[in-house]
């Protein structure tokens, strides 16, 4: 309720069958109208195409490619993508998943974003994933307990359902700003007729009583 669906980009060097879980998950959470996966070459004419397609950016790399190199380190493939993501969307409209990874934990999290500070800075929030697909499928999400891979997917899903919430807002909020004050207006000028229609009445009278008595003294 309140939510306006948006468009996602999945924007990576990898092909789109490596993050099929992500789009699968995206498309079955429901928040979302389409995902589209944009394939970032050495120009930037792909990454700008992309970019207008969608209205929230995930960006994506799997250490499958060897390392974990997403920015500010030798040989990173995301420098001025995530650069172009951030300046474009807003840092609150662009996430990274790493995937592929050996160790998920909050630890391993921290170290990444102390050797890569881009990150933090440049997007709202980093989530990193194990290559144990069936801990990322919406089946899995759905049916087993609470776990390090259900909670990300779980706070992914808010992430989006604020954002849209927001472009609801953004949208359709000015002009529930005027309905609500045109029927407070209406309720206001019920309640203020109701209390001031007996005096009205009285006053009336008044008048009328007058009116007569001027007549008959002419």
């Amino acid at each position: 309720m309140f939510q306006k669906k948006g468009v996602v980009g999945i924007f990576s060097r990898d092909h789109s069958s490596c993050y099929s879980w992500l789009i699968d998950f995206l498309f079955e959470s429901s928040l979302v109208s389409d995902v589209r996966p944009i394939y970032i070459s050495n120009t930037t004419y792909g990454l700008i195409n992309g970019i207008e397609q969608c209205n929230f950016a995930i960006l994506y790399h799997t250490k499958n490619k060897g390392r974990v190199n997403v920015t500010d380190v030798t040989d990173s493939l995301y420098d001025q993508e995530l650069k172009i993501l951030s300046k474009t969307f807003g840092k609150d409209k662009v996430i990274v998943v790493i995937d592929d990874l050996e160790h998920t934990s909050d630890e391993e999290k921290k170290g990444i974003l102390e050797q890569q500070p881009s990150i933090k800075d440049l997007a709202l929030d980093l989530f990193l994933f194990s290559p144990n697909k069936a801990e990322k499928s919406s089946a899995y999400f759905d049916s087993h307990k609470m776990d390090e891979s259900r909670n990300k997917l779980q706070q992914i899903k808010n992430i989006i359902r604020a954002h849209n919430r927001r472009r609801w807002m953004k949208t359709f909020g000015p002009v529930v700003a005027v309905f609500v004050f045109v029927f407070v207006l209406i309720i206001l000028a019920n309640v203020f007729g109701f209390f001031l229609w007996p005096r009205r009445r009285y006053f009336m009278r008044r008048l009328n009583t007058t009116i007569s008595l001027n007549k008959e003294i002419q």
